[in-house]
């Protein structure tokens, strides 16, 4: 890291990194995290930037249309290696990851690289990947947007998902006029949730 960026200082750094990994799956507010570690803002703008650029961290825009209100338009991060996260987070077998409370973030980043890596390798054309949050809590985890249409994802860690949870998702597909969302999660069959909300188990990606 020193020989490719000379001018980091590498103790603020990994201290900023090991932070960082704690926030993987959440929105990430730079002025906030500024004042967590105690350093400048435009610091943790530059370490972002080299995270991202070094292929360790994945920034996720936020889907922003004018006529959705009460955004948050701030990004959403993932570690970009499942290993890398665990490492960092300190768990270190699958026990403690089922114990975590960072499975379920970790689940949804394992998802979100898998289908990110996969649409690279595939000669689809333009796309590009969002999140949605309203400053009321409501959210879905991916939205794909490309020259075959927007496509809406929730991840779910568990192997069901409640019928109160695809409120969201649901409004989403309607109001974009949508064929389908779909689910994703550790369930054992395809199976459709609702009329245009499609459940698909991860082995499947």
């Amino acid at each position: 890291m020193a020989i490719l960026f000379p001018h980091i200082k590498k103790e603020n750094f990994q201290h900023f990194f090991k932070t960082l990994a704690y926030l993987s799956g959440t929105i990430i507010n730079r002025a906030q995290l500024a004042r967590d570690i105690e350093c400048s803002e435009t610091s943790i703008r530059n370490y972002l930037a080299i995270s991202e650029g070094t292929f360790l961290w994945r920034n996720i825009l936020s889907f922003e249309r004018s006529g959705y209100k009460n955004l948050v338009k701030m990004p959403k991060g993932y570690m970009a290696d499942s290993g890398l996260l665990h490492y960092l987070t300190k768990i270190n077998d699958i026990e403690t990851l089922r114990r975590h409370p960072m499975i379920g973030k970790s689940f949804e980043g394992f998802v979100i690289n898998e289908i990110i890596k996969g649409l690279q390798s595939q000669s689809i054309g333009s796309w590009e990947a969002y999140h949605y949050r309203t400053r009321h809590g409501a959210e879905i985890d991916l939205i794909l947007d490309g020259r075959f249409g927007i496509l809406p994802i929730e991840i779910k860690y568990g192997t069901s998902i409640e019928r109160r949870s695809l409120v969201t998702l649901s409004k989403f597909v309607e109001e974009e006029k949508l064929p389908l969302g779909i689910v994703i999660n550790q369930s054992d069959k395809i199976l459709w949730l609702t009329p245009n909300i499609i459940q698909i188990p991860v082995r499947y990606i």
